[in-house]
């Protein structure tokens, strides 16, 4: 994963990811904005999203075309928004924040 440097976002889903899948999640730093890859390796080759300039992401995937996906990155005002509209607990986030934290991820 490559990510702006101290980017929050960023370490709490390497360390969800982690914790999920049973690995070492590398996290790499860029110039952002926010997280601009994310790649993985599979039996068929790397599977990756980019997304360099935080608004069109690029998926990359072995024996498959590549694709363009608008991803554009969310104002604050707009997250925000979201989790006030859904006010229940959070158990993915909380999920990542023990794993960012060290601890057990169930």
């Amino acid at each position: 994963m490559l990510a702006e440097p101290a980017n929050p976002t960023a370490d709490l889903i390497a360390a969800w990811l982690g914790s999920r899948l049973g690995i070492e999640v590398q996290r790499g730093e860029s110039e952002g904005p926010g997280i601009t890859e994310v790649g993985f390796n599979t039996p068929e080759g790397q599977v990756t999203i980019s997304r360099p300039d935080g608004r069109t992401a690029t998926l990359s995937w072995p024996g498959r075309p590549e694709r363009r996906v608008a991803l554009h990155r969310r104002d604050t005002d707009d997250l925000i928004a979201e989790e006030l509209r859904r006010l229940e607990p959070d158990e993915a986030y909380a999920e990542a924040l023990r794993a960012l934290a060290g601890g057990s991820a169930s």
